[in-house]
C-alpha cells in the first residue's frame, strides 16, 4: 500500500460512496433525443450520450455524484439532473465526509488503473480498491492545487495548439519563398555564371530520355534473343515529343526567378510505360492474395505516417509478377487517392520490392533532372495548391 501522510486515513471506496437506485429509469440510446429538457448520461466516452424530456426517469440523488461505466470504466462527474443511459453504469453519491471532487479524482485514477476485464463487469473491482481519506480542510485544498496545476495544464495545451498552427503556417510561409527563389536568389547573385537556363534544362531532359529509350530498347532486344516471350510482348514505346507550355497556360502561373521554368509533370517523369499509375482495382488485389511474407503492398497506411517500413501485407511472386505495372523502385512517389487525400511518401533507397494497393497513385521520375525530395515539398505546399 502507498504511504500516505499520518493525518490520513485508508479506507475501501466501498464506504466512501452510496450506490444509488436506478431500476426503471434507464432510458435505452434508441429512446435518445438530439435536443432535450435533461441530459443522459452512459458509459459512452462523450461526456453527455444524449437527451430526453421525461422529468419521470431522473435520477433520485443529492448532486454532485459520480458516473461508472461498468463495462467502459469511464468516469464523469455530474452536478445537474440528469437520466441514466441504458444498462451499463452506476451512480455513486459520496459520502457526506468526502469532498466529491475529490473524490471524483481518486475514483477516475483508481478506473484508469483498474484491469481491463473486456466487456465484463468492473464495478465490483472498483469498489473493493483503497483510498485515502485526507481531513477535511485538507480535501479542500488539495482539490484546489489540483485544479490550479489543470488549469495550467489546459492553458500550455491550447498554447501548444497555438504554436502548432502559427509552426504550420510559417512552413508554408517558407515553402512559398522557397518555390519563388527567394531562399537561393544570393546564391544565384553568386553564382549567375554556372546557371543552366531552363531552355537548356529543358533541351537535357529531352536527350536524357531519348537515352534512357534507347536503353530500355536495347534491354528488350536483349532479351528476345534470348527468346523471352515476355519481353517480345512488352517492346518499349518511343517516347513522344514534349511539348513546351503555351502563352495561355504561363500567363496563368506565377512569375518565376530568372533561369527558372514551368513544365508539365510528363516533361519530369522517367520514360517507361508506368511513369504514372495508379493501384490495381476490380478483383486483382483482393486480401484473399494476401500472404505472410514476399512482395510489401504498400498502402494509404504507409504514406500517412511516413514510413515506408510500417505495415506487414505482402503477395506472392506469381501476384507480384501480374502487376508488375503497379511495382515500385526507390524514390518513387506515392500519393494517396483516398481519405487523407494528397498525402506524399518518396520511397528510400533501402525500400522492399513491392506493389502499390488501390488507395495510391505512384509516379516515377527522372532523378537526373529533378528530385524527388523537392517534388513532395511542393506537392505539399501552398503553392501548389494555388497552382492546381
Amino acid at each position: 500500500m502507498n504511504e500516505f501522510p499520518e493525518s490520513w486515513a485508508v479506507m475501501a471506496l466501498s464506504d466512501a460512496v452510496s450506490n444509488i437506485t436506478i431500476t426503471d429509469k434507464k432510458i435505452p440510446q434508441k429512446e435518445y433525443l438530439g435536443e432535450g429538457a435533461y441530459p443522459v448520461f452512459d458509459q459512452g466516452q462523450d461526456y453527455i450520450g444524449g437527451y430526453t424530456d421525461k422529468k419521470e426517469t431522473l435520477v433520485d440523488c443529492e448532486l454532485p455524484v459520480i458516473v461508472f461505466g461498468d463495462h467502459t470504466r469511464t468516469i464523469k462527474f455530474v452536478n445537474q439532473p440528469f437520466a441514466p443511459g441504458a444498462d451499463g453504469i452506476k451512480v455513486l453519491q459520496p459520502q457526506i465526509f468526502y469532498d466529491p471532487k475529490l473524490l471524483g479524482y481518486f475514483t477516475r485514477h483508481i478506473a484508469t488503473h483498474l484491469t481491463n476485464h473486456g466487456y465484463a463487469r468492473h464495478y465490483q473491482h472498483l469498489v473493493k480498491s483503497i483510498i485515502p481519506l485526507p481531513p477535511t480542510n485538507e480535501q479542500h485544498r488539495i482539490v484546489a492545487k489540483i485544479e490550479e496545476l489543470f488549469s495550467e495544464l489546459d492553458k500550455g495545451i491550447e498554447n501548444l495548439k497555438v504554436a502548432r498552427a502559427q509552426l504550420k503556417v510559417y512552413r508554408q510561409a517558407l515553402l512559398k519563398q522557397a518555390f519563388e527563389g527567394k531562399l537561393t536568389a544570393l546564391w544565384r547573385e553568386q553564382h549567375y555564371d554556372q546557371l543552366e537556363t531552363a531552355a537548356a534544362l529543358q533541351q537535357r531532359i529531352q536527350q536524357e530520355r531519348a537515352q534512357r529509350y534507347q536503353q530500355q530498347l536495347a534491354d528488350w532486344q536483349t532479351n528476345v534473343k534470348q527468346g523471352s516471350l515476355v519481353q517480345r510482348a512488352g517492346k518499349p514505346k518511343s517516347p513522344k515529343p514534349l511539348p513546351p507550355l503555351t502563352a495561355e497556360e504561363l500567363a496563368e502561373l506565377p512569375e518565376l526567378p530568372e533561369g527558372w521554368g514551368w513544365v508539365k509533370l510528363a516533361h519530369i517523369q522517367s520514360h517507361d510505360n508506368y511513369a504514372v499509375k495508379a493501384g490495381p482495382f476490380g478483383s486483382a488485389l483482393k486480401k484473399e492474395f494476401y500472404v505472410h511474407d514476399g512482395y510489401k503492398i504498400y498502402g494509404q497506411e504507409q504514406v500517412i505516417r511516413g514510413d515506408s517500413e510500417y505495415g506487414n501485407y505482402f503477395v506472392d511472386a506469381s501476384k507480384y509478377k501480374e502487376l508488375s505495372s503497379c511495382a515500385v523502385k526507390p524514390f518513387d512517389i506515392l500519393i494517396s487517392l483516398v481519405g487523407t487525400i494528397g498525402k506524399v511518401l518518396v520511397l528510400p533507397e533501402t525500400a522492399k520490392p513491392g506493389i502499390i494497393n488501390p488507395r495510391l497513385v505512384k509516379i516515377t521520375l527522372n532523378l537526373d533532372c529533378y528530385r524527388a525530395s523537392f517534388f513532395k515539398s511542393y506537392f505539399e505546399s501552398v503553392s501548389a495548391t494555388s497552382v492546381l
